[in-house]
């Protein structure tokens, strides 16, 4: 429904791009920081009844990049020495990850066929971005099962 769509736009993208905002205030300062949103492979190759979910998705892509944009040029706009000041922006983008969201059956299934990735691991992959030096990036990063096909699913 519309009224779907647009919620799950209002949490996978309005809601990024004000907390990226506030953000990128809090980082105008000589040491900058990093911004990493979280999300999905799904962005790559979308799975039937998705809609809401993969535009949310490719939407925040976009997000991601003109955060990057904005933040390589914050030293530039705030007076900041160009040494400094960087906020860099990543997009996580994680496969298959065990969820109460998903059935049981649907969990099994993918289990079979895909396999996940934990959420743990998943934490671990966002805190070494997080601890890179400002002088480098990661634009956007794909972790995902070995076992789990990208594209051609349907």
């Amino acid at each position: 429904s519309a009224e779907t769509f647009r919620k799950v736009l209002e949490l996978n993208v309005v809601v990024p791009f004000i907390l990226s905002k506030y953000a990128m205030k809090k980082m105008a300062t000589p040491e900058g920081g990093r911004i990493i949103n979280i999300g999905s492979v799904a962005d790559q190759a979308p799975r039937l009844h998705s809609i809401p979910y993969f535009t949310s998705k490719v939407a925040l892509r976009g997000l991601n990049r003109c955060l990057a944009v904005e933040g390589r040029h914050l030293s530039e706009t705030t007076k900041i020495n160009a040494e400094g000041g960087i906020v860099a922006s990543c997009l996580v983008n994680p496969g298959n990850v065990r969820s109460a969201i998903m059935s049981e059956e649907e969990a099994a299934r993918r289990e079979k066929e895909e396999g996940f990735v934990e959420a743990d691991d998943v934490g671990k992959f966002v805190a070494n971005i997080a601890n890179l030096p400002n002088e480098a990036n990661a634009l956007e990063c794909m972790l995902m099962p070995t076992r789990m096909p990208l594209i051609g699913r349907g």
